[in-house]
């Protein structure tokens, strides 16, 4: 489990490992902090959302989502638009956010890219194994994320681009989506690209997603060059897909 504290002389949140009832008695930030800069239920939010899933629950919740208020701030620097702030049975040393961030990336890159089929919205299945014999981009997104509508254009116009030399795999996480309002999304935003559905985070948990938007670029060898956390820019999908290319 990873639990943030903000009692520090750093510029940055501080990772602590500590069980969740000690977790609740973190200091609480300022008041003028608590209200506007986050919100919680992810059909009401315009930057990012705390997933807390089972962890916390009534006063509990309450207070630790309070605590959480610049972890978002500082998440939506980043191009977060969600961040997974839990990692069971880790008793390392305390780290900042953005070192662990980038953990994530270090431990992915140069690793085999876990095989999967999942199915489209007209209810095909696309596989993506060790016989995949093109560079593939894999984007794990969900509609209620502000971060990740940002680079759906991006990724729409590059699709438009390289669509025959790379294959592009846009992973809504359905568990968390429906599938008209994917529809829904997909049409109002213009968005022709690859979608396929995660309905049982099968996706999410064998690629051990951190944040949303979160970005798999994969070689024709099915080996991971980069993992990008956060909103891409034009220029750095681009740089990726040259790199994939040369």
């Amino acid at each position: 489990m990873i639990v943030f504290d903000y009692n520090s002389k750093r510029n940055e949140p501080q990772i602590i490992y500590k069980d969740m009832d000690h977790a609740y008695q973190l200091n609480e930030p300022p008041s003028d902090k608590e209200n506007g800069g986050f919100c919680h239920e992810k059909n009401r939010c315009d930057s990012i959302v705390i997933d807390d899933n089972q962890y916390m629950s009534g006063d509990a919740r309450v207070k630790m989502i309070r605590t959480m208020a610049y972890l978002v701030l500082f998440a939506g620097l980043l191009g977060i638009g969600w961040l997974n702030i839990y990692k069971e049975n880790d008793t390392s040393d305390p780290i900042s956010m953005a070192e662990y961030l980038a953990e994530q990336q270090q431990e992915w890159q140069g690793t085999k890219a876990p095989a999967f089929t999942l199915p489209t919205l007209t209810g095909e299945q696309v596989s993506f194994d060790s016989t995949s014999s093109k560079p593939t981009i894999i984007n794990f997104w969900t509609t209620w994320c502000a971060e990740c509508k940002k680079e759906m254009p991006v990724f729409e116009k590059l699709y438009q681009e390289y669509g025959a030399d790379i294959d592009f795999m846009m992973v809504n996480m359905t568990a968390e989506d429906n599938r008209e309002q994917i529809d829904k999304y997909l049409k109002e935003n213009r968005l022709t690209f690859p979608v396929l559905l995660d309905e049982q985070a099968k996706m999410k948990n064998a690629y051990d997603i951190p944040a949303y938007p979160t970005t798999y670029v994969i070689d024709q060898d099915n080996e991971i060059i980069a993992l990008r956390i956060g909103a891409l820019e034009e220029s750095q999908l681009r740089n990726q897909i040259q790199q994939l290319l040369n």
